[in-house]
């Protein structure tokens, strides 16, 4: 298969294969594959928000401090190989080709249906394993507990954060969420954990004990060491104080992560792009916690406008109305994807006293050309919309 037929032939698998069993398949895979995940180390990153800042810097920090290191991590901006990563740059299509075929040839044997998210973890802990990485930051997909990514027995565990989000999977609480995403912390496993609210951490803590666990709990080391970050988004600076803690625990000195962290780049999290005279601020943000964090994070600017599009299974009317707290007109728009909502249902959501310009477009591109009377342009709502626009500016990864 090419690379297009390799991969279209897997976007399938998101919609026919649902799951089902308890990991069964997917262990059954792993088995017959000699089970890659046991060969080599591993960091294992749960949080609602937060996970793929933190496995950026991580990686850049053991990269510098000679780690062979590899990345799995989702959701891709540009293009799927990105989800796996050695020493920092993408797998290649062609490597992407042959690991996905290698797990359809073994599923096949096994009369096994994996999931998009199984084939693609699977391929992962191959490549890792085939390239012999020193260490891999293994992100989990959804949640924490019942995430196949926790078939892993890692040496580090962090829990970035916790807020609501994936509300019929992980429940709609911020107590079910903490439990979930609590479920990676493993027996004797050292455990990390970021900024997180009392009453999730009482129970993310609760679990570490339990299991007999070291605790390095939450602390603003890093205000003491005149850090600067390559980022607007002031929340980086609670993931790179997490990040520290890591990195100290594998006696990595503070030069290194220090100089690490100032150079990471974060591809969709508050990413900054000047352009044809005009700035263009994209963020991935797609749920209240990072929605509130997005719009604190922006610059104070006339001439600002918000282009926004959500997926229709998100809590929609509660993020539109957040959104429209900030003072920038808005544009509502719609990706394509079979889980967006409309552009004009988003609208409705707005009050209709508001004095802010509110405009509703079916396609990005019509939304980016409304976008053109203003010098600073944010995109928000969803990794599709900030894909979609890196790609129109021709950003490469």
């Amino acid at each position: 298969m090419s690379f297009n037929e390799s991969w279209n032939f897997l976007l399938k698998r998101a919609y026919e294969v649902s799951k089902k069993n308890s990991f069964v398949d997917f262990k059954t895979c792993l088995k017959n594959l000699d089970n890659p995940q046991k060969k080599f180390k591993s960091i294992h990153i749960a949080g609602t928000n937060g996970k793929g800042s933190c496995g950026a810097i991580l990686s850049e920090i053991f990269m510098a401090s000679g780690y062979k290191v590899g990345v799995y991590s989702s959701p891709h901006i540009l293009c799927p190989t990105e989800r796996i990563r050695i020493n920092g740059k993408a797998i290649s299509k062609q490597k992407f080709e042959k690991y996905l075929g290698l797990i359809s040839a073994t599923e096949k044997r096994n009369n096994n249906s994996l999931s998009y998210f199984e084939i693609l973890t699977a391929m992962a802990f191959q490549i890792f394993a085939d390239e012999q990485v020193d260490i891999a930051i293994i992100e989990t997909g959804i949640g924490g507990k019942k995430d196949i990514t926790n078939i892993i027995k890692p040496a580090f565990c962090l829990i970035t954060s916790i807020g609501l989000d994936h509300n019929k999977t992980l429940g709609n609480t911020i107590e079910k969420v903490a439990m979930q995403k609590a479920g990676i912390i493993k027996k004797g496993v050292p455990v990390a954990f970021g900024k997180i609210e009392s009453k999730p951490l009482k129970i993310i803590k609760k679990v570490a004990v339990d299991k007999g666990a070291k605790i390095f709990s939450y602390e603003n080391i890093l205000a003491s060491k005149n850090l600067k970050l390559n980022t607007i988004n002031p929340a980086q600076k609670i993931n790179a104080n997490i990040c520290y803690k890591v990195a100290k625990f594998f006696d990595i000195g503070d030069k290194i992560i220090l100089s690490s962290i100032k150079k990471t780049k974060i591809p969709a999290r508050m990413q900054v792009v000047k352009q044809d005279n005009a700035t263009f601020i994209i963020d991935g943000a797609h749920n209240i916690e990072a929605i509130k964090n997005c719009l604190t994070s922006l610059p104070k600017k006339e001439n600002m406008v918000l282009v926004v599009s959500l997926m229709a299974d998100k809590n929609c009317q509660k993020i539109v109305q957040q959104i429209s707290k900030h003072g920038g007109d808005i544009i509502f728009t719609e990706v394509k994807n079979s889980r967006t909502e409309t552009a004009k249902n988003l609208a409705k959501f707005i009050d209709i006293k508001s004095p802010k310009k509110i405009i509703a477009c079916k396609n990005v591109a019509t939304a980016m050309a409304c976008a053109e009377p203003y010098k600073y342009r944010v995109f928000l709502g969803s990794f599709y919309l900030a894909s979609k626009v890196l790609d129109e500016l021709k950003y490469k990864i």
